[in-house]
């Protein structure tokens, strides 16, 4: 079946479902999910090392954030 046949089944224009459509349907969110915890999981992880990383490198420049921290200066 091609394509445009298949928009003037009788299916198609009552607004129910195929196989395909509802195949997508049920398995779209569950998929955005486990993306979303697998791969979002492990960059939030990296994200809090950096972010660790960078604290305790201000630390040790600042002796135990008891100096002010350096700043840039830009000249023009």
């Amino acid at each position: 079946m091609t394509f445009p046949e298949a928009r003037t089944t009788p299916r198609a224009r009552t607004g129910d479902p195929t196989g395909d459509a509802q195949l997508r349907r049920v398995l779209g969110l569950p998929s955005l999910i486990l993306f979303g915890l697998v791969y979002m999981g492990r960059t939030l992880v990296i994200g809090a090392v950096w972010l660790s990383a960078g604290v305790l490198y201000l630390g040790i420049l600042t002796r135990g954030f008891r100096r002010p921290p350096p700043t840039l200066t830009l000249a023009h």
